[in-house]
């Protein structure tokens, strides 16, 4: 479900703005290099859990895969990619009045 806050054009009527969502995925070597797979549309993630020995050791009904969709995500991106993609926009608006 998607959040919205409530705003007014010119004309004086009710609108409704999106909110919109970006993750930063930073990986390192020692932690979810291999967890972590952004998919081609690059506005959803993939995690994979790797579960601690064997699957056929026993059984586990623990859930070890999840996917997210956001609006943008932003792999390996550093602060000023972060800023100029996720936040410049949001604030240039807010400058304007909004």
């Amino acid at each position: 479900t998607a959040l919205h806050r409530r705003g007014s054009d010119t004309g004086g009527r009710d609108t409704m703005t999106r909110i919109t969502v970006a993750v930063r995925t930073r990986p390192t070597a020692s932690f979810a290099q291999d967890m972590i797979q952004l998919h081609g549309d690059k506005k959803s993630i993939s995690v994979e859990v790797p579960t601690k020995g064997h699957a056929d050791e026993y059984l586990n009904n623990q859930n070890t895969s999840f996917n997210w969709q956001f609006d943008q995500v932003l792999h390996n991106a550093s602060q000023d990619a972060v800023y100029s993609q996720a936040v410049a926009p949001v604030v240039t608006e807010a400058l304007k009045g909004f």
